[in-house]
């Protein structure tokens, strides 16, 4: 299926985990590229969990998630750094506006962000 990544047809908050692995910065435009991120938030179950992985713009996606009400926001360049030029990914682990999920899906995230990491 090809969706555009600012209307994306699906529920709200159907998803546990979300993987957006170099795509956001394809979306032209800021206001879109904002808009995709609100996205992602939209679909998060209670207590889901995003990991961004992007080689743009990863501080403005922090900041946007922050201001979603996205915590636990961590940003690591591809070198483990803190991703200079705005290169590296995003782990958020839990909307602050929905109650925690158990920790399967901690322990699934922990898992992706170790993997993607090495």
């Amino acid at each position: 299926m090809t969706v555009d990544l600012t209307t994306l047809p699906l529920a709200d908050s159907n998803f546990d985990l979300i993987l957006s692995s170099l795509a956001i910065h394809n979306v032209r435009r800021g206001a879109g590229r904002k808009r995709a991120i609100e996205e992602a938030v939209r679909l998060l179950r209670p207590g889901g969990r995003l990991l961004i992985a992007d080689q743009l713009a990863t501080n403005e996606y922090r900041v946007q998630l922050a201001a979603l009400g996205m915590t636990d926001i961590a940003r690591r360049g591809w070198d483990g750094e803190g991703g200079g030029a705005g290169h590296g990914w995003l782990a958020i682990l839990s909307p602050a506006n929905k109650s925690p999920h158990p920790g399967l899906m901690k322990r699934r995230l922990e898992l992706a962000v170790k993997t993607y990491a090495e």
